[in-house]
């Protein structure tokens, strides 16, 4: 495996791990630490990342040029949206669909092993091996 593919991996290992534990589940129908975000939809927020990858890599590549981190966060519209404008109301209901079968449906949706195939996380690894 690559760095890009372990890294991957192994964030998505803390997340779900941090979405099956217990102290998640009681305090799910609570507000969380961001603004107007309960604990519910910050953890379907925070599951939509390790879901999308698998889909996105499922795409195949594109003709853009790759970016650094730094110049995705520049150009992402929320970055300097308030909290009541569209990308982060967005953002909010995003992880509340995602989030509402319930704590123990979304811990259980994590991924636990890599997924086999092109699309899967081992192909992590040729996303942006160009962008050196």
């Amino acid at each position: 495996m690559t760095a890009i593919t372990d890294g991957y991996l192994a964030a998505a290992t803390t997340a779900a791990d941090l979405l099956a534990e217990p102290a998640v589940a009681r305090r799910w129908a609570t507000p969380s630490a961001l603004p107007g975000m309960s604990v519910s939809a910050l953890a379907g927020h925070l599951a939509r990342q390790i879901f999308s990858v698998e889909a996105l890599l499922a795409q195949g590549s594109c003709d853009q040029r790759p970016i650094s981190l730094l110049d995705h966060y520049a150009r992402v519209p929320w970055i300097d949206a308030g909290l009541d404008d569209e990308p982060n109301v967005g953002i909010r209901r995003d992880g509340a669909t995602e989030a509402a079968a319930g704590p123990v449906t979304l811990a259980e949706r994590q991924p636990r092993q890599p997924a086999a195939g092109p699309g899967g996380p081992a192909a992590l690894g040729t996303v942006g091996a160009d962008a050196g």
